[in-house]
């Protein structure tokens, strides 16, 4: 069997990305799985949500409570668990068209004239999507999380005043990325009329293409960090960090520790594409 190894530093950064509360925040689904999305977790005092359910979602957007001394634990236990973000999307459309005529014709006595005019006709459409993630919080004095099998951290902020630890089999920690994407399409043509007939005709097009992706930062911090995972431990564009309470800098407490029998890291990059054509 392959011989685990152990990483102790303090950070392992792949990439620069309403408060609720739950106190004693307990979950035991140890068959099942636990899925918390676009939810704010913060342990206070002495109460308790238990979940025996397959495929739990923990929502708590609108919870609201006054004990905010933060001294309580945030436990679950599960065969898998899914820390992940919300995601709000935003799709418009729009269509615009304009036409113009414009004829003159004018008399100079009896032998002579002229006629003049022109005709246009321009047309636009304008698409937009846009993503964007709203990351899962959990804050509590000390944080453990056990799983038999997997454990996705994605679109998350955990932060633990003392102890953040961690068991699993595989273990997943990924950023998200805030996406935008807009499409413009334009044209147009004219046409000049003259005494003798048409004598000028014109037209155009152009197109845009803009796209966008912002890195929304994962990121699990506490004074001491311990993670133990079987298998394969993989990070994208996150943050895993052990620093003191009240450090503003954030400065390494040489407490993280990772243990695993395999790791990769890959980053995620915030990116602006514009095409226009013509």
């Amino acid at each position: 069997m392959p011989n685990p190894f152990l990483i102790s530093i303090l950070t392992l950064i792949t990439t620069l990305a309403t408060t609720p509360t739950i106190a004693n925040t307990d979950l035991n689904t140890p068959n099942k799985t636990t899925t918390i999305v676009g939810s704010n977790l913060q342990a206070n005092a002495n109460n308790a949500v238990n979940s025996d359910n397959a495929n739990n979602a923990v929502n708590t957007d609108n919870t609201n409570n006054t004990d905010n001394t933060n001294n309580g634990q945030i436990n679950i236990n599960s065969q898998n668990l899914n820390i992940l973000s919300s995601q709000d999307t935003n799709n418009t459309k729009s269509n615009t068209q304009h036409k113009n005529l414009n004829v003159s014709y004018t008399l100079y006595g009896t032998n002579s004239s002229n006629l003049s005019g022109s005709i246009s006709r321009d047309s636009s459409t304008s698409t937009s999507q846009q993503t964007t993630h709203n990351n899962t919080n959990l804050t509590a004095t000390n944080i453990n999380l056990n799983t038999t099998q997997d454990t996705k951290i994605k679109g998350a902020n955990l932060q633990a005043t003392n102890q953040l630890n961690i068991n699993t089999k595989n273990l997943e920690v990924s950023s998200v990325q805030n996406k935008h994407k807009a499409k413009t399409r334009s044209q147009g043509a004219s046409l000049g009329i003259g005494s003798s007939g048409v004598n000028s005709v014109g037209f155009n097009q152009s197109k845009a293409d803009e796209n966008s992706k912002t890195v929304l930062l994962t990121s699990m911090t506490a004074k001491q960090v311990n993670i133990n995972t079987q298998a394969h431990t993989q990070l994208t564009g996150s943050l895993i960090a052990a620093t003191d309470t009240g450090d503003k800098d954030g400065n390494d407490n040489g407490q993280l520790n990772l243990t695993t029998n395999s790791l990769s890291a890959s980053s995620l990059n915030t990116t602006t594409t514009i095409n226009p054509t013509q």
